[in-house]
């Protein structure tokens, strides 16, 4: 179930290290794959990532520019926790009316999201991920 899922993420997502070695990677078919016939919505979301302060001349600088590039490659940022990979995506990504939702309670056009494959099956859609 659901539930169960959402469980288990919560559990993972208490595992992450205060430093993180990312991999920008293809996202290929993957999104198709995962949510087949449409596109992810908030349900869907396991973690939400938003800057923490966006005055700063790093977030100015960098913000734009890690979007332009998951943009431009269809890439998605690919972190394994405890071998569980968590998926991190554009807000972009979202179905419409997720992204204006976000908008609105976060006044932000530009986030991250990201889901953590923990069932084997969906393993194996990822490129450089074991099954």
């Amino acid at each position: 179930p659901a539930s169960e899922i959402r469980w288990k993420a919560y559990k993972v997502s208490k595992k992450i290290p205060v430093l993180l070695k990312v991999e920008l990677v293809p996202i290929g078919n993957l999104l198709n794959e995962l949510f087949v016939n449409r596109s992810p919505a908030l349900s869907d979301v396991e973690m939400y990532i938003f800057p923490g302060d966006k005055t700063t001349r790093r977030y100015k600088e960098e913000h734009a520019y890690l979007f332009e590039v998951m943009k431009s490659r269809n890439a998605m940022i690919r972190i394994n926790i405890k071998d569980t990979p968590l998926l991190i995506f554009s807000s972009k990504l979202l179905d419409k009316s997720s992204q204006n939702i976000i908008k609105m309670q976060k006044k932000t056009n530009n986030f991250l999201w990201g889901i953590f494959l923990l069932e084997k099956k969906s393993l194996a859609l990822v490129p450089g991920t074991s099954s």
